[in-house]
C-alpha cells in the first residue's frame, strides 16, 4: 500500500494535523529533508518516511484511542527534529512518539542508522531496550491505521 493510500486510511479513523499544508509544502520542506540527509545520511534508506516530511513537515495524528506525534520541521504542531534529542546511544534516530489513551503507555519511534542491515522501525517504552516494530515507515502508519497499537500487540 502506497504512503497516500495508508494518510488516507488514517484521516478516516483519526484527526491528522500535519506541521505545514498548502500548495508550496514540497518548496518548504524539500530543503529541510536535504539538510536532514546532510545530517543523518543513512535516512535515506527510509523513502517512505522522508515522502512523508516532505508533504507534511510533520503531523500529529490523534483518535480517542492514540496521541502519534511524527516530529517535522516547524515545531509548531509537533515537537522540531531540532528540539528533540533526536539520536539516542550513538545508533537510534527518534522520529516519532505515541502515547496510548487507555492505559498512559508512552513509545518512541526511531531508525537504526548505524547498522545498514537493521531495516524497519524500532520502539521502545521508557526505560525498555529496543525492538523492532514495523517493516517501514508505511507499515507503521498502516497498523496504526488498522487498530493495531505498534510498540504494544506485535
Amino acid at each position: 500500500m502506497t504512503l497516500q493510500l495508508v494518510l488516507e486510511s488514517l484521516r478516516r479513523i483519526a484527526m491528522v494535523t500535519p506541521e505545514y499544508e498548502g500548495d508550496n509544502v514540497g518548496a518548504v520542506t524539500d530543503a529541510q529533508v536535504t539538510e536532514l540527509l546532510q545530517q543523518y545520511p543513512s535516512l535515506v534508506a527510509h523513502k517512505d518516511y522522508l515522502e512523508f516530511l516532505r508533504m507534511t513537515g510533520g503531523a500529529h495524528i490523534r483518535n480517542a484511542r492514540f496521541s502519534l506525534g511524527v516530529y517535522g520541521f516547524g515545531g509548531y504542531v509537533v515537537p522540531s527534529l531540532n528540539e528533540e534529542l533526536v539520536v539516542e546511544d550513538d545508533r537510534y534516530f527518534n522520529f516519532g512518539d505515541v502515547l496510548y489513551e487507555d492505559n498512559q503507555l508512552e513509545i518512541l519511534f526511531f531508525w537504526d542508522i548505524k547498522d545498514s542491515a537493521a531495516e524497519g522501525c524500532f520502539a521502545r517504552a521508557l526505560d525498555t531496550p529496543y525492538f523492532r516494530c514495523a517493516d517501514s515507515f508505511t507499515t507503521l502508519l498502516q497498523l496504526f491505521a488498522n487498530g493495531h497499537a505498534p510498540g504494544v500487540d506485535l
